[in-house]
């Protein structure tokens, strides 16, 4: 069930980040390969879907039908670059590569293919709200406004939680930290999640 729910939170979060390109025109001249002025929402949404049935975070499925766990990370993050490229291809010029630029990025900073036990960790700080800006200089209204999260990687749920951190797993993308129910961490974070 954990694998599982792994893999939708990486679905979820290459379709979250490739879709995020929808819309904003290309600059021709920054050498990633032509294709459309603008990425359909549409297309990308299809070669994303593509990408993460591709590669499903718990592994590959082999001609049996049973599911063979990534050899690692990289062999993970490589099977998304395949299957970019691939989507890309199939395409037929609806997808350029800038369109699903995201993706790759967060298949990278995902825990699919890490040792087991291996979590991303959220972690949140806080500053005050002081003349209406943070600490960072953002404009806010109240010390709510002036938190920050990061998402790293930590060997197991303990040593996150011992760095004050949430563990999670999937892709530091996700809207949110997402431990499936019954986790042993029993941290139940899918608020936030678009699945």
């Amino acid at each position: 069930m954990m694998k599982r729910w792994n893999g939708l939170v990486v679905a979820g979060a290459l379709l979250i980040a490739s879709s995020g390109w929808a819309g904003r025109p290309e600059n021709p001249g920054n050498g990633n390969g032509g294709g459309p002025a603008a990425c359909d929402a549409a297309a990308v949404d299809a070669a994303a879907a593509s990408v993460a049935a591709a590669c499903p975070c718990e592994g590959r499925t082999d001609d049996t039908g049973a599911v063979v766990p990534w050899k690692n990370h990289g062999q993970y993050v490589r099977c998304v670059a395949k299957a970019n490229k691939a989507a890309i291809a199939e395409s037929s010029g609806a997808v350029s590569r800038r369109c699903l630029k995201s993706s790759q990025r967060c298949a990278a900073r995902s825990t699919c293919g890490r040792t087991e036990g291996f979590v991303n960790c959220t972690t949140t700080t806080s500053s005050t709200c002081v003349a209406g800006a943070c600490a960072d200089g953002s404009a806010c209204a109240t010390d709510a406004d002036c938190t920050e999260s990061s998402c790293s990687f930590r060997p197991s749920a303990d040593a996150c939680t011992a760095t004050g951190g949430t563990p999670g797993t999937g892709s530091c993308c996700a809207p949110a930290p997402i431990v499936p129910p019954g986790s042993p961490s029993g941290a139940f974070l899918d608020a936030g999640a678009a699945f």
